[in-house]
């Protein structure tokens, strides 16, 4: 019986000794800042990918990862606790959603598994503090350029944004839309976006929001029209025209008919436009 023990107990140790001599690490790629990502996320959301190394005890083994995501200590949090995640070698990454533009401990731990499910412990572990970010899509409503934060910026270019952080955003006008159209800003232009955000001031500024990932902010530019009015038939049955109006689409323009008038005898009285 003691010999029975003694060997179980040399093959215990030899199974401790294997895996300490192993070397395992596990690193997260992509630095301790990380944009947010997908911008599919209606929310702040952050695609946190690791890699790792070290050898298995036993091919068919599984390696798992646990990432526990929060506030540094004394800070409230989103829910409280610090929340954990769940992943493996499959898939290395997590995604995280719905956390505020502030400041996070990101920790991974990596794990051995058998293959029928049994955690044979720990086996390496790494932290890092990652903040958060929002990304924003800035652009016109005719595809020309933007200014954001004083620089000439294209239709469709993104921007991530920390806390606290914002865009200084402006209009760019007298720019030819795909109709030849010159494009200015007029008395019903505003900045929009596909959220709940908007500005009606041609120079505004757009601030960090965490429930508004992936949000479109755009420029409504409006169209430059030349309009011409036509009056009453004239003698010889030509009609009167006015000389070309300049519009700008959305604001209204004034038009004044005359009353009555007289050509070939004949009295004309304003009917409607």
């Amino acid at each position: 019986m003691k010999k029975i023990f003694f060997i179980g107990l040399v093959i215990f140790c030899l199974f401790i000794s294997l895996v300490n001599a192993q070397s395992y690490s596990v690193s997260i790629t992509s630095g301790s800042n990380i944009a947010g990502s997908p911008v599919s996320y209606n929310e702040t959301a952050i695609r946190i990918t690791f890699t790792w190394s070290g050898q298995k005890i036993e091919p068919s083994y599984v390696w798992k990862f646990k990432l526990s995501f929060g506030f540094p200590p004394g800070v409230l949090q989103k829910s409280g606790q610090t929340e954990e995640y769940w992943t493996d070698e499959n898939s290395p990454y997590f995604d995280v959603v719905g956390y505020t533009l502030l400041q996070h401990i990101c920790s991974i731990q990596m794990y051995e598994f058998t293959s029928s499910g049994t955690n044979l412990g720990q086996r390496a572990s790494t932290s890092s503090s990652v903040i958060p970010m929002q990304k924003v899509f800035v652009g016109s409503n005719f595809g020309g350029n933007v200014s954001v934060n004083g620089s000439t910026t294209a239709s469709g270019t993104s921007f991530d944004l920390g806390p606290g952080q914002s865009l200084n955003l402006s209009a760019i006008e007298n720019q030819s839309d795909s109709q030849g159209y010159m494009m200015v800003w007029g008395s019903t232009s505003r900045w929009s976006s596909n959220t709940t955000w908007y500005s009606y001031s041609k120079n505004s500024s757009y601030s960090a929001n965490s429930s508004q990932n992936g949000a479109t902010i755009t420029a409504e530019l409006k169209r430059v029209c030349a309009i011409t009015f036509s009056g009453p038939v004239l003698s010889g049955g030509n009609y009167y025209y006015s000389t070309p109006l300049t519009a700008i689409e959305g604001t209204p323009v004034e038009v004044t008919a005359l009353g009555c008038t007289s050509s070939d005898y004949i009295d004309q009285a304003f009917s409607s436009w």
